[in-house]
């Protein structure tokens, strides 16, 4: 399901133009590049059901790369909608998710900054690599496993886990009136839903993760560009004001 998520959301951001209008005066499509960098080795930890399995080889992701897509409805000058769709890879990791959400200027210049949040759906792969483990659980092992860090089984093994984030963020915009550049650092917490462990030999389970709420928190940095209408308009007084009022005889 998470493999369309992005597809949709692009449709989506493609068709906010032509609703601008009826919404506020003021949108913008575009991109952005970021990344995860906090915390240094993503997750916190694996699910425990998961690192006590004797197949277990999951490795956490030091080094991502984020892309995306975005669309923006400004409700008016002061705030806006916004929908956004990420691809995250690294190194025997992936992550598709869509986040849709509101934002508030704080200040509005040359350089607007705007604090605001969303929440979405996502889904995310880990896998895990053979390491000269022999697939037991040493007493050595073990420890690591309740650690939370990597295994040192045979590898191969894998992990979907299907999200939803939820985001804190904060942006500065600097926009001209067609274009904008944009750099939002943002806090975000993946509530987990199913979490499905595949050993190295194509074995699929669901893993009891219930008390894993706390182990997908990030913090990230995302930078981008946008083509759109970015000019404010002033407020248009009302007409007629004060007309069919007839003189005192």
């Amino acid at each position: 399901m998470t493999r369309n998520l992005v597809p949709a959301a692009l449709l989506l951001a493609a068709s906010l133009p032509a609703h601008a209008g009826d919404i506020g005066s003021m949108w913008g499509v575009g991109g952005h590049i970021g990344g995860r960098v906090v915390p240094f080795a993503y997750p916190l930890a694996f699910p425990k059901a998961a690192r006590k399995l004797d197949t277990y080889s999951l490795e956490k992701v030091r080094t991502n790369f984020n892309f995306g897509i975005d669309g923006l409805v400004y409700i008016d000058n002061s705030s806006r909608l916004f929908l956004e769709g990420n691809v995250d890879g690294g190194k025997g990791f992936s992550d598709t998710n869509v986040i849709g959400g509101y934002e508030v200027a704080l200040t509005k210049g040359t350089i607007d900054i705007l604090a605001g949040g969303g929440v979405g759906i996502g889904g995310m792969s880990f896998k895990g690599f053979e390491n000269g483990g022999s697939g037991a659980l040493t007493e050595n092992n073990e420890a690591r496993h309740n650690e939370g860090e990597e295994g040192d089984g045979p590898g191969g093994d894998k992990l979907r886990v299907t999200y939803f984030p939820i985001r804190a963020q904060l942006s500065a915009l600097y926009r001209q009136d067609t274009w904008a550049l944009q750099v939002t650092l943002y806090g975000e917490l993946g509530l987990p839903g199913r979490h499905v462990y595949t050993d190295p030999d194509g074995s699929a389970q669901d893993i009891n993760a219930a008390a894993s709420f706390a182990n997908y928190p990030s913090l990230g940095l995302e930078i981008g560009g946008f083509w759109g209408d970015f000019k404010l308009r002033e407020r248009k007084k009302g007409k007629g004001k004060g007309k069919g009022k007839g003189k005192g005889k």
